[in-house]
C-alpha cells in the first residue's frame, strides 16, 4: 500500500491484521484481514475505491484469491514464507463496505464440483454473442507464460473473459479454447505429477465469479453508479484499457533477492520460455519486436525509421493494445496526423489510456518530473517508443560518444521502460553519414548496439516516402539477441553484417491516407540483398561461377571436386570449344563461391581440398550479375554451354 492511499482509508486500515509482503520494514506493501459481517459478500475489484490510472496501490479478490502462509516454501529463492501471530480480525468498516462492489448476496452461495461443471457448459452454451472478437487477443496476450506467475496470470485472465463473455463482446466457448491452448504450450510436459485438471478448476471458479458479478454493464454500473447502457458501454472500454494495467503491473522492485545473491540456476532455467516476436507483424505472419525487451531502428535522415515505429504504433492501436511514446524530436500533432493517416481512430489516438504521447523537455530530476516519469512507469504498454536517442541523451546531460553514458541512459530510460511496464521499446537513432564504414551501428558508441535486449534494425530508404506517391524501405537486422527474427532473413551483407528482413511499403498517393504494408524480402529490394556493386577493380566473375557450380552439381566423385581437378576440367572444356582456357579465373570463381556461402569444402588427399556444392550459384538469381532479371527464365541442364547460344556474362 503506497503512500498515495487516502488519509481516511489509511486511517481505517490501522484497525485490521496486516500481513507485511517484503523484508522492507519501511514498505507497507502487505495483506489486510478483516472480517465480513453475515451476508457481506464482494465481487472482485475496488469499486468506486479504485485510485486514477497510475495510481494503483490495492485490489481485492473474490473467489480464486488466496494468501500464502508460513511455512509454505517460497519458489523464487528457497526460503520460507513466514506468519507473525496478529490476533482477532476486526469487522470490515462500513465505510470501505459502502465503496466496494458488493453483489446481490442471494447470487452467491457455496456450490459443489458437480454443480460448477453443469453451470461452466451451460454458461458456454448460452454466451454465445460476438459482437467484439477483436475484444478476445489482448486478454490471451495477458497471460503470463512463466511458471512462477501462470497460474495467477491465466485466473485473472479467465475471469476477464468470461464476464466480457457475459456481455456478448465473444464467444465463451470461443475464448476458453484459446485460451486452454495457450495455456497447454506453456505448461508441456512440465505437470511432475500435479493435478492435470488445473485449467478447468480454475474455469469452473471464474464462471462461478462472472455469475455472482453479472454483466459487465452490470459491474461499471455498481461501480460507477452508470444507469443507462450507452454510458456503461463507453464505461467498459475504459475498463478495457486499465485492466491489463491491473493484471500485468510488475512486483515491487523490494521483493527481489539482492542483484548480487547466487541465482537459482535450476529455477530460471524452469521459468525459462521461449521469447518470440509479437508485435510489428509481417505480411506473412512473422513479428519483428520483442515484449519487454530493448530494440534499436536506426538509419538516414528521412529513411522511414519513425514510419516504421509509427507503423508498430498503428498497430497497436488499432488491436485495443495501449502505447507510450517518447518523443524527443516531433510534437503531438505531427505524430497523431501521421497515426490518423495509417487508420488509428481519432477517438484513439486522443484517448490517453491508449495512446499515451509525452514531449519531455527536461530530465526527470525535479520531484514533480520524477513522480510524473514514475507514473507513466506504473504503466503496462505493449509498445513504447523512445524517438530521437541523441536528442534524449542530450537531454540527460550524457553523450552518444561515450560508453558509460550510454550504458548509464539504458538504465534510466528504455532498460526501466521495458522492465517496468513490460513493453517492446523501440529506440529511434540515427546513423552515421559515411555508409561504408558505420556498419551494424546507430551514431555514436558500439555500446548502443551492446545494451540492446531485443534486435538492432537497420531502416534504408529504397523509394522516397512523400503525400501523393508510394515509397518503400528495406528493413534489415544488425542484431538479434532472442535469436528469433534472422532466419526470417536473406543472407548476409559482408559490409555489416545485417540482413534484409521486410520491406516497409507506404501508399500516399491517396493524399488522406497512407496504406502501408511490412512485405517479406524480395529481390526487388536489389540493393539490399548483398554488398553494392564493386569497382571495376573487383571484378567478380559470375558467368565462370555458374560453370564450377554447375559442375560440381553433377560430380559425384570426389576426387573430381578439388581445386586443381575443377580447373583442370573447365580448361579443358574451353580448349575443347577453342577459346582461351582462363585458368586464373576459374580459381578466383572457386574462391569467391566459398566465400560468399555457396560452396563448402573439406579436407581431402595430399593436402588437397574437396568442394561440395552449399546451394546452386546461378547469375539469375544474383543482383550484381549482369544477367540478373534478364536471364532469369533460362532454364541450362548442363555446365558445358555452348558459347554460340550463351552470353558470357563476366567472362572478361
Amino acid at each position: 500500500m503506497p503512500e498515495n492511499v487516502p488519509d481516511w482509508l489509511s486511517t481505517l486500515l490501522q484497525s485490521a491484521v496486516f500481513r507485511r509482503t517484503t523484508t522492507d520494514p519501511d514498505n507497507k506493501r502487505g495483506h489486510y484481514f478483516y472480517r465480513l459481517r453475515p451476508g457481506e459478500v464482494f465481487g472482485c475489484g475496488l469499486g468506486r475505491l479504485k485510485p486514477p490510472k497510475g495510481e494503483r496501490w490495492g485490489e481485492v479478490k473474490c473467489y480464486g484469491g488466496a494468501v500464502v502462509l508460513g511455512p509454505t516454501q517460497h519458489p523464487r529463492d528457497g526460503g520460507h514464507y513466514a506468519t507473525a501471530p496478529g490476533g482477532a480480525l476486526s469487522f470490515l468498516p462500513a465505510e470501505i463496505a459502502q465503496g466496494l462492489n458488493a453483489p446481490d448476496v442471494n447470487r452467491v452461495g457455496p456450490v459443489d464440483a458437480g454443480e460448477l461443471a453443469a453451470r461452466v457448459k451451460a454458461f458456454l452454451g448460452t454466451h454465445t454473442d460476438n459482437d467484439s472478437p477483436q475484444a478476445l487477443e489482448p486478454i490471451c496476450k495477458s497471460f503470463d507464460t512463466t511458471p512462477s506467475n501462470r497460474h495467477s496470470s491465466m485466473w485473472d485472465a479467465l475471469c476477464w473473459a468470461m464476464r466480457e463473455a457475459k456481455a456478448g463482446r465473444f464467444s465463451a466457448t470461443d475464448a476458453v479454447d484459446a485460451l486452454r491452448e495457450r495455456w497447454t504450450d506453456a505448461i508441456g510436459g512440465q505437470y511432475r505429477g500435479r493435478d492435470p485438471d488445473e485449467f478447468d478448476r480454475m474455469l469452473r471458479d471464474a464462471v462461478a465469479a462472472a455469475d455472482a458479478d453479472g454483466t459487465c454493464e452490470e459491474l461499471a454500473a455498481r461501480a460507477h453508479g452508470f444507469t443507462d447502457a450507452e454510458t456503461c458501454r463507453v464505461a467498459l472500454d475504459v475498463i478495457d484499457s486499465w485492466a491489463p494495467t491491473i493484471m500485468n503491473a510488475p512486483n515491487d522492485a523490494s521483493d527481489r533477492s539482492p542483484s548480487w545473491a547466487p541465482v537459482d540456476v535450476r529455477a530460471a532455467r524452469d521459468s525459462r520460455s521461449v521469447l518470440l516476436p509479437t508485435i510489428l507483424t509481417r505480411a506473412d505472419g512473422p513479428c519483428l519486436f520483442y515484449r519487454g525487451r530493448i530494440h534499436s531502428v536506426h538509419g538516414e535522415t528521412e529513411s522511414g525509421k519513425s514510419w516504421l515505429v509509427q507503423c508498430a504504433t498503428a498497430e497497436c492501436l488499432l488491436i485495443g493494445e495501449p502505447v507510450l511514446y517518447l518523443d524527443f524530436e516531433d510534437e503531438a500533432g505531427a505524430v497523431a496526423e501521421r497515426l490518423i493517416r495509417l487508420g488509428v481512430p481519432v477517438d484513439v489516438v486522443e484517448n490517453p489510456a491508449l495512446f499515451v504521447y509525452v514531449h519531455p523537455e527536461t530530465p526527470p530530476t525535479t520531484e514533480r518530473e520524477r513522480q510524473a516519469f514514475d507514473a507513466l512507469l506504473n504503466g503496462t504498454y505493449s509498445l513504447a517508443v523512445v524517438d530521437g536517442v541523441t536528442d534524449s541523451m542530450a537531454l540527460f546531460g550524457l553523450s552518444g560518444m561515450d560508453a558509460d553514458d550510454v550504458a548509464r541512459w539504458h538504465r534510466e530510460l528504455p532498460k526501466a521502460v521495458a522492465h517496468r511496464t513490460g513493453a517492446a521499446v523501440a529506440c529511434v537513432d540515427h546513423v552515421a553519414k559515411d555508409s561504408q564504414t558505420r556498419g551494424r551501428f546507430a551514431l555514436g558508441s558500439q555500446h548502443k548496439i551492446a545494451g540492446l535486449s531485443g534486435a538492432a534494425y537497420v531502416v534504408e530508404m529504397e523509394q522516397p516516402f512523400a503525400v501523393g506517391q508510394a515509397g518503400r524501405a528495406s528493413v534489415r537486422v544488425g542484431k538479434d539477441r532472442p535469436g528469433r527474427v534472422r532466419g526470417l532473413g536473406t543472407r548476409w551483407r559482408k559490409s555489416d553484417r545485417t540482413q534484409h528482413v521486410a520491406d516497409l511499403l507506404l501508399d500516399s498517393t491517396d493524399t488522406d491516407r497512407t496504406v502501408w504494408a511490412l512485405d517479406p524480402p524480395s529481390r526487388g529490394g536489389v540493393s539490399t540483398d548483398t554488398d553494392g556493386k564493386p569497382s571495376k577493380g573487383a571484378f567478380r566473375p559470375t558467368w565462370f561461377m555458374e560453370q564450377v557450380s554447375r559442375y560440381w552439381e553433377e560430380t559425384d566423385d570426389p576426387a573430381k571436386r578439388t581445386n586443381s581437378k575443377t580447373v583442370d576440367a573447365m580448361c579443358a572444356e574451353r580448349k575443347e570449344q577453342g577459346k582461351t582456357q582462363h585458368r586464373n579465373m576459374w580459381r578466383e570463381a572457386i574462391k569467391v563461391l566459398e566465400a560468399e556461402g555457396f560452396a563448402g569444402s573439406e579436407d581431402g588427399p595430399r593436402d588437397s581440398l574437396v568442394y561440395s556444392v552449399v546451394k546452386p550459384y546461378r547469375q539469375h538469381d544474383d543482383p550484381l550479375s549482369d544477367e540478373y532479371a534478364e536471364a532469369g527464365g533460362q532454364d541450362v541442364d548442363n555446365w558445358k554451354v555452348q558459347l554460340k547460344n550463351d552470353h558470357e556474362g563476366g567472362e572478361g
